[in-house]
């Protein structure tokens, strides 16, 4: 070969003259007939010249590889393609043919590519290969810090077994700034599980895909890799231990706190305090190196812990109150409870004294308002006065009614009232149950008279009423009955119902009050007693805005004795009400309207039975009405008869008594059913 043709030859030309003169050699054969466009051979390069008997096959390549000028053509290959020179570039004059350079520069990447996959592939299988047959540890993995690599599961099991026993006797230790802490390793680990550690040493670099599997085992050849110790870890103890840390070393934020001293706010505005940067963080290091066996001390940073910033809005809520007068216990009826002033902070002024600063201690100005009455002077008062005392008659032969009167007193007796406390009388009463004491007696249900559960007990509550009234009480809830009662007069009752109807009342006076109730002989009794510092006095006074006389209705009735008679029910009259109270107090006189009362009419229901003989009428059972002064009368309206009497009955005027009126034989209490304003709304 030429030394020009040479210099035109590339570096592939060279490889391929390489490649194809050894494996020429490889085959021991004899040089190839030229073909018909024979390829280039490429030279050998000296230093990859190989022993001088290759000389021959090298030669018999050469000669095989002349320029295609010197091969022979055919005449119809002349014929078919006339000879032409074809184009050179320019710039790469060693090549023979322009065409072919793309074809053969791309041939070698992929040649590359599929080299380089191959030896992945390789290297996977062997990977592979290695793992599956490995019945060891992989070298350079550790437990606990014990070296375990080469070993099968049993043998590095007893040695992490053996090597624990010494390990477990060391500490861990904390170092922040100048501060050492030591902790030993037997107060936070119960104990080690070397079979389940020995296990896990083991699967390591057998878990996960190929790749993953192949990356762990090379980790654990190059840098080592450290498996955790299957161990039982005290953290309760371990906080703990950090805990005792901060509070012995660390200073916590003192948080601002404030005290009313006299008529000045003492505010302390605290301070911040030391503690660990992150606390979190700190335990969860800790437990990693526990679990590792790493016993190296391990460096913790100190931060600084803010306190809290005092809201000055919120302590003046906190403090401000009006004057609160002394009172007393009603538990035992006797403790007094000493007052309080009144407290008033000036907002802006604390802000102002305080400023910018955010520790220290500030002494701010209270404005006091004392209190009116003091625990002295509350002692020397107590229920010193009368307010109110009344009383209304009963039948004391009517012994259910009788009992549930003085059991409602008894409720009530001795209740005491600060001022502002409400009183309730189904709160204080009660239900009203067999189990409780109560028993059935007469009540009014839409107009006539039944036994009810705890009839009588609208006696005490119209009894304490009329009391309230003239102590001045402030009423809250009051319903009069359905109809007139004869034990107090009109627009002083009050009627109750449990679960519907209520009384209720403040004690809007400056001192305690407290009720005394009772039953003695043939009167309920109530007594209000208090403090009446200005001799005031109230009187009751009641209009009547209109009346409803009532009426003498007669009805058949086939089951009495023919030719007699006989009243079933009683008749009242029906009224509407207004009731004041005047009041004088320092020489002065006002009038306080009190109630509205709207009380319906009952007619006469006489039950007669045909006969010849004419029916009279029963005088001795026309009522009176009670409830109206002497100089009033009742004029009743026509008598109305089922069937025409033979002798018709003139209506009676029944006369009206100076109050206090004798009592009833059966006592009128409350009417639940029938409306007494409107529809919907229930009469008592």
């Amino acid at each position: 070969m030429n030394e020009d043709r040479r210099d035109a030859l590339s570096v592939d030309d060279i490889l391929n003259e390489y490649h194809a003169a050894d494996a020429a050699y490889a085959r021991r054969a004899t040089p190839p007939e030229p073909a018909a466009a024979p390829v280039r051979a490429a030279r050998p390069q000296p230093a990859m010249a190989q022993a001088p008997q290759q000389a021959t096959p090298l030669g018999a390549v050469q000669a095989a590889s002349q320029p295609r000028s010197s091969a022979k053509k055919t005449p119809s290959q002349t014929a078919k393609k006339p000879a032409s020179k074809k184009p050179v570039h320019k710039k790469r004059d060693y090549y023979d043919d322009y065409d072919e350079e793309p074809r053969r520069r791309g041939g070698g990447a992929l040649i590359a590519v599929m080299l380089l996959f191959l030896l992945a592939v390789g290297g996977t299988c062997a990977f592979g290969a290695y793992a599956f047959l490995c019945k060891t540890v992989f070298p350079g993995v550790k437990v606990g810090g014990v070296e375990v690599g080469g070993m099968s599961v049993n043998e590095a099991a007893n040695l992490i077994s053996s090597s624990f026993d010494e390990q477990g006797t060391g500490e861990l230790t904390l170092q922040m700034d100048e501060y050492t802490f030591n902790l030993p390793v037997s107060e936070v680990v119960g104990g080690v599980d070397a079979n389940e550690s020995a296990r896990a040493a083991f699967r390591f670099g057998r878990e996960g895909g190929p790749i993953e599997r192949a990356m762990d085992i090379v980790k654990a050849r190059i840098t080592g890799a450290d498996v955790e110790l299957t161990m039982d870890v005290d953290k309760k103890k371990l906080t703990e231990w950090l805990d005792g840390i901060a509070g012995e070393s660390f200073d916590g934020p003192v948080q601002p706190s404030y005290e009313v001293v006299e008529d000045q706010l003492i505010v302390n505005l605290g301070a911040p305090g030391v503690n660990f940067a992150d606390r979190a963080g700190v335990e969860s290091k800790l437990l990693e190196k526990l679990r590792i066996m790493d016993l190296e001390p391990l460096s913790v940073e100190a931060t600084i812990q803010d306190q809290e910033a005092i809201d000055l809005a919120e302590v003046q809520k906190a403090i401000e109150c009006e004057p609160k007068s002394a009172t007393l216990d009603p538990a035992d009826g006797v403790t007094v409870v000493p007052g309080t002033d009144g407290i008033k902070m000036d907002l802006e002024e604390a802000k102002s004294i305080i400023g910018d600063a955010t520790t220290g201690e500030f002494s701010i100005p209270l404005e006091l308002t004392e209190a009116e009455i003091d625990a002295e002077t509350l002692q020397s008062l107590l229920f010193r006065d009368t307010l109110a005392a009344t009383e209304t008659k009963l039948n004391p032969n009517e012994k259910s009614r009788t009992n549930n009167v003085e059991l409602a007193c008894n409720y009530i007796n001795g209740t005491i009232l600060n001022p502002g406390d409400e009183f309730s009388y189904n709160k204080v009463v009660g239900e009203r149950t067999v189990a409780r004491g109560f028993r059935e007696a007469g009540v009014f249900v839409s107009g006539r008279l039944e036994e009810g559960m705890g009839g009588g007990v609208c006696q005490p509550s119209s009894t304490l009423y009329m009391a309230v009234l003239r102590a001045d009480l402030k009423v809250t809830e009051r319903s009069n009955h359905g109809m007139t009662v004869s034990y107090t007069p009109l627009g002083e009752d009050a009627t109750v119902s449990w679960g519907t109807l209520d009384f209720r009342f403040v004690n809007d006076t400056e001192y305690p009050v407290k009720i005394l109730a009772s039953r003695e002989g043939s009167y309920c009794k109530m007594k209000i007693l208090g403090t009446n510092l200005t001799g005031k006095k109230v009187e009751i006074k009641t209009n009547t805005l209109s009346k409803t006389s009532w009426t003498t209705v007669r009805q058949l009735d086939t089951s009495l004795k023919p030719g007699t008679e006989r009243v079933d029910q009683s008749g009242s009259n029906g009224y509407r009400t207004e009731t004041f109270k005047v009041i004088t107090e320092n020489g002065q006189t006002t009038t306080v309207k009190a109630n509205d009362s709207n009380y319906r009419k009952r007619d006469k229901l006489v039950l007669y039975n045909d006969s010849s003989q004419a029916a009279g009428t029963d005088e001795s059972v026309l009522p009176t009405d009670p409830t109206k002064p002497a100089d009033q009368t009742t004029t009743p309206g026509d008598t109305t008869t089922t069937t025409p009497p033979a002798t018709p009955v003139e209506p009676v005027t029944p006369t009206e008594p100076v109050t206090p009126a004798p009592q009833p034989t059966t006592p009128v209490e409350y009417d639940p059913e029938t409306p007494m304003f409107g529809p919907g709304q229930p009469i008592v």
